[in-house]
């Protein structure tokens, strides 16, 4: 997905198809790889991968799964439940640290729960996985507004409109 070489996107997109079907229990990294090339690493909550890998997860009874645990912090995010939110994404964390987006959600629950310092730390973690990530850019710069660094929030926001100029 980091790439601009469409042949290239075509050919990894048709093997990690080709993977999700031969595991249709599981295959929850192939079915996230497509999420991002088809997402362009922009990474929405709702695209159909993702709704697929937690499809299959939760069939499986896997609720440690760290893309469902994402999923539900978004729910808690949506619905004003901090505490579950930070509960939810430290698991994700925990048993997902290598995927950019645990840290993205963990920080902005951090964020909400008024934690700014934490919450920096967890979105600076997100891009060091995954620097192309216009989201974690713009929820660090929202962290920073709230511990009071406006100057480093403006970076951090224009940061996201270069990666993403429909931010």
């Amino acid at each position: 997905y980091e790439t601009n070489d469409k042949e290239m996107k075509a050919e990894a997109k048709y093997f990690l198809v080709k993977a999700a079907n031969l595991d249709k229990e599981r295959a929850f990294e192939a079915l996230y790889y497509l999420h991002l090339i088809d997402d362009e690493g922009k990474n929405t909550h709702d695209s159909r991968y993702l709704q697929e890998i937690r499809t299959r997860a939760e069939a499986l009874g896997e609720t440690d799964n760290p893309f469902v645990l994402i999923m539900r912090c978004d729910e808690a995010i949506e619905a004003g439940d901090y505490d579950l939110a930070l509960e939810l994404s430290d698991k994700a964390v925990k048993n997902g640290g290598n995927i950019f987006d645990t840290w993205n959600h963990r920080g902005m629950a951090k964020r909400d729960k008024g934690d700014f310092e934490g919450a920096i730390l967890d979105h600076t973690s997100a891009i060091e996985l995954n620097p192309k990530y216009a989201i974690a850019w713009n929820q660090r710069g929202l962290a920073k507004v709230g511990k009071g660094d406006l100057a480093g929030a403006i970076e951090d926001y224009n940061r996201a409109i270069e990666l993403d100029p429909d931010f």
